[in-house]
């Protein structure tokens, strides 16, 4: 599975992070940590799988996005 940040303004990935089906695959949520970015109003998180083999993946579950505001420096 891979997730990321798009910043669709600028066209380019802010982040893009893949995680092995093995670490996530569960019947629980996980989280996935994108790291700390400044956010644009063009920008949006995204999470879509990889599949490989035919019946790897059987769906992707996003309950939340959690964004955390922080001071800037």
């Amino acid at each position: 599975m891979t997730a990321g940040i798009y910043d669709d303004a600028l066209r380019r990935a802010v982040v893009s992070r893949q995680i092995p089906v093995k670490a996530i695959r569960a019947k629980q949520y996980r989280s996935i940590d994108l790291g700390i970015h400044c956010l644009g109003k063009q920008m949006y998180a995204w999470a879509t799988p990889v599949v490989r083999n035919k019946g790897d993946v059987e769906a992707v579950y996003v309950d939340r996005v959690f964004l955390v505001r922080c001071e800037q420096p």
